[in-house]
């Protein structure tokens, strides 16, 4: 028996449980790969504050175009 992860049951199948995890972990690398791209795209801590000190719109603006760009799955 293979006992599935949060979900407190067991499975016989162990196909549909390796299924199961597989599309877990997909979707855990797809959720890093988005986070990951933002935090590229918004550059780092001390060049945002300099870009907001000098011109707060454009700061928005460019992080709008990276949150557009790599949207929450």
């Amino acid at each position: 028996m293979i006992r599935i992860p949060n979900k407190g049951i067991y499975k016989n199948d162990s196909k549909e449980a390796i299924d199961y995890l597989a599309k877990q972990k997909q979707a855990c690398i797809e959720a890093r790969t988005w986070q990951e791209k933002r935090v590229e795209g918004y550059g780092n801590i001390g060049e945002q504050l300099d870009e907001i000190f000098h011109d707060i719109e454009a700061w928005k603006t460019r992080l709008s175009n990276v949150e557009n760009k790599y949207p929450k799955k």
